[in-house]
């Protein structure tokens, strides 16, 4: 590496030199190309955040272990660089993207294996770059179960969805991606090394609680290199079941009752009509014109998981629910990954997210609808249940 590539400034020509000294040349990435395909994540950032900030990395590195991350974590000290952490940037508001360029750390190219399932102690931890389906799977295949992970986990890296404390599939039953966390082992700014719990026990001691404060932080505190999860015996059964309204407005009062009754679903979602249009304008299979759906997922002993059907059941034709056919439910349970398959439309499609009370479901569906009319947008809402009070919706 010389000063004179014109792919590095000559400032950071001796930063460049030096992680690759430390890492390994092949681990070190100059090409424009490459830095420019990092410069931003699901979504393409507006013209003016290109103007304001330097999104554009100067180096990308990609280590595969936590010495590795020291090395890169002391250099940046050393040299007064700033770093950006970066998991498979499956999130589309530019968390993981650089704002004063510098080194952006890669995790899903190196630090993507599992290290350990113990089925004794109940967990998995594994590398931060690893995707939650990959840890998923895994785990499922040793008979335990992984709580709760994001919608987006076929690609969505371990370390990316802690660090914005993610809600998701599962989150209703066994809590936010925070919750889920035992340990992880982090590199502080100034190249430390710190545990911030422990593998095979809760951390609930006095004092300050590290897991919690690294969790939802997004990469400013500490970054993260592995992450111990606590797991599940796996259920018996899944249980998929979908319900149909006139209106999305009408699925509140069910709603609320279910999240007042002593069923546990492993996760509810919901859909609008205007969603399914938008699938079928994108040429996907999906339900035929005026459909509102909650989608619910049941996990557990087969007599719990049939005893909550019949529950739900009940509930829903209280409120003028129609139960749709069960391959219909399989289908939707397939598809929970794939929200946004809308944008095949055209890249105008942004998505949202609002954080509100379960009482007030109806009320929010209507402000929705009122601020799609009055801004003259096509939309859709979805959202799901987080926990027995709390509901996201993503118009």
């Amino acid at each position: 590496m010389v000063a004179e590539d014109e792919n590095v400034s000559r400032e950071m020509a001796q930063v460049v030199a030096k992680l690759q000294d430390a890492i390994g040349r092949e681990n070190v990435k100059t090409s424009k190309m490459e830095r420019l395909l990092y410069s931003h994540d699901l979504a393409p950032l507006p013209n003016l955040a290109q103007i304001a900030f330097k999104n554009i990395p100067d180096v990308v590195v990609r280590p595969h272990t936590t010495e590795d991350v020291v090395k890169i974590v002391k250099i940046a000290a050393e040299d007064k660089v700033p770093i950006t952490p970066r998991g498979a940037s499956t999130w589309g508001l530019g968390g993981s993207t650089p704002v004063f360029g510098g080194i952006l750390i890669d995790m899903s190219g190196g630090m993507n294996k599992i290290l350990e399932i113990n089925k004794e102690n109940l967990y998995v931890k594994a590398q931060a770059g690893c995707t939650w389906k990959e840890v998923y799977d895994a785990c499922m295949e040793q008979g335990l179960l992984l709580g709760g992970y994001p919608s987006s986990f076929p690609s969505a890296t371990l370390g990316g969805w802690i660090s914005v404390n993610g809600v998701g599939v599962g989150s209703m039953k066994y809590g936010t991606s925070g919750d889920l966390v035992r340990n992880m082992e982090v590199v502080m700014p100034d190249g430390t090394v710190v545990q911030t719990g422990y593998d095979l026990i809760v951390d609930n001691e006095t004092g300050y609680n590290l897991n919690r404060l690294i969790v939802g932080a997004e990469g400013t505190l500490a970054h993260i290199c592995t992450v111990t999860f606590k797991l599940e015996p796996a259920p018996e059964v899944m249980r998929s079941l979908t319900y149909s309204f006139p209106t999305l407005k009408e699925a509140g009062k069910p709603l609320m009752e279910i999240c007042r009754s002593r069923v546990r679903p492993l996760h509810i979602g919901f859909s609008d009509h205007n969603h399914f249009d938008l699938l079928r304008k994108a040429g996907r299979h999906t339900l035929p014109e005026g459909h509102n759906v909650l989608n619910i997922q049941l996990e557990g002993d087969k007599e719990i998981v049939a005893w909550e059907e019949r529950k739900i059941d009940e509930i829903m034709a209280k409120y003028g629910g129609k139960k749709l056919p069960d391959e219909v439910a399989a289908h939707e349970w397939e598809e929970r990954c794939y929200e946004y398959r809308c944008r095949e439309i055209g890249i105008g499609s942004i998505p949202g997210e609002a954080v509100m009370p379960l009482n007030t479901f109806e009320e929010t569906v209507d402000a929705c609808y009122n601020l799609l009319k009055e801004l003259k947008l096509t939309g859709a809402i979805i959202g799901s249940i987080v926990d027995r009070n709390t509901v996201m919706f993503m118009p």
